[in-house]
């Protein structure tokens, strides 16, 4: 390896919880676009439930479980 071993550390690097936020978003309305087309070709009650539960989970693990 080369450079300072402190570079390589995960402290050295700060947290992006927005762009991380954006990204999830766009994963969740992906995910829900193709639960949607695998069952009833509509948004409807199971393909909210699951995209809420996705939201959620990720929010929770974006803003509460990522902090030091």
């Amino acid at each position: 390896m080369t450079g300072s071993d402190a570079a390589l550390s995960h402290d050295a690097h700060g947290d992006h919880p927005i762009p991380a936020t954006l990204v999830l978003l766009i994963l969740v309305a992906v995910f829900s676009a193709i639960f949607s087309a695998m069952s009833t070709k509509k948004i409807d009650g199971p393909v909210l439930v699951i995209a809420g539960l996705l939201t959620v989970w990720g929010l929770v693990q974006i803003w509460v479980l990522d902090k030091e």
